[in-house]
C-alpha cells in the first residue's frame, strides 16, 4: 500500500492510501472503512481534488495485515482517507502532499 498525507483545512494532515488489488481482490487498511449512524460502510476518498463519500461493500478482513476487502464501491487506484478525520466534511478541498513509494 502506498501511503500519501494530504494538507486538509483544519487538520495537521491525514494519512491516505490507495485501494490495491489484493489476492485478486480491492483492499484497505481496516481504519479507512466507516460505518455512519445507520450502520452502512463506507469510506471517504479524494476525488477531484475533495473528499468524497462512497459507499462500500465489505468483504474477508485480514487480521494479519489489517486490511478489509471490498467488494463494492471502490476501484483500484482510489485514493482512500484513512487517518484522523475530525472536522473533515464531504466536500471539503484537499492536497496530495507527500507520497512514498
Amino acid at each position: 500500500l502506498k501511503a500519501q498525507t494530504a494538507r486538509i483545512p483544519r487538520t495537521l494532515g491525514t494519512l491516505l492510501t490507495d485501494a490495491v488489488p489484493l489476492l485478486g481482490a480491492l483492499a484497505i487498511p481496516r481504519a479507512g472503512v466507516r460505518r455512519d449512524d445507520e450502520g452502512k460502510a463506507y469510506v471517504l476518498v479524494v476525488a477531484g481534488g475533495a473528499v468524497a463519500r462512497r459507499d462500500v461493500v465489505t468483504g474477508a478482513y485480514d487480521e494479519q495485515q489489517n486490511l478489509v476487502e471490498i467488494t463494492t464501491g471502490l476501484a483500484a487506484g482510489d485514493v482512500v482517507i484513512v487517518g484522523p478525520i475530525e472536522g473533515l466534511e464531504v466536500g471539503d478541498r484537499v492536497e496530495i502532499v507527500g507520497r512514498e513509494s
